[in-house]
């Protein structure tokens, strides 16, 4: 009798509790793949970043060079995750999105041609503060909310109730 493979479940979160979280669902049977299996590690400003932040802050009047090149960064890392997961992983049980609004639209279309099923936890009124999540619902199957608030102003949105979880104490 062959056995059967585990689950495996991609777990994106960029929260550092996200390693209790794989580490339990490895412990249960699962395997748990982490999306951050490398740390984001921001890079240095050079010379030229300065030089075109002041060309940002004087010249154009934008005060946010190094938030969008930030932005910009990480969206790169990130689409190098997933491509990576995905050539890794072709196809994967769950994936599970906390508080997804970070990530780029493409990741989640990757996401989603990998994933069987897609799920987003989201920490607190983030449908109220994020507008991306409004129009990221559609890659999603089911989508918790630890605020209730969001569950009431936005229904069409069907979201869930999430509650808090709690991991058994291995120690």
């Amino acid at each position: 009798m062959k056995s059967m493979k585990p689950l495996k479940i991609l777990v994106v979160d960029k929260l550092d509790s996200s390693k209790l979280v794989i580490e339990e669902l490895n412990r249960l049977g699962y395997e748990a793949i982490d999306f951050f299996d490398q740390p984001y590690v921001p890079g240095n400003r050079t010379i030229y970043d300065k030089f075109f932040n002041l060309f940002y802050r004087n010249i154009l009047k934008n005060n946010r060079y190094y938030d969008e090149k930030s932005r910009r960064r990480f969206t790169k890392f990130c689409k190098k995750n997933i491509l990576k997961i995905k050539k890794n992983h072709p196809k994967i049980s769950y994936g599970i999105f906390f508080s997804p609004e970070w990530l780029s639209e493409d990741v989640l279309l990757i996401s989603r041609g990998i994933c069987q099923n897609m799920i987003s936890y989201h920490y607190d009124g983030i449908f109220s503060r994020n507008k991306n999540m409004r129009t990221y619902n559609i890659y999603f199957d089911e989508m918790y909310s630890f605020d209730v608030r969001d569950i009431k102003n936005f229904p069409e949105y069907n979201l869930k109730p999430a509650t808090n979880f709690w991991l058994k104490d291995i120690y």
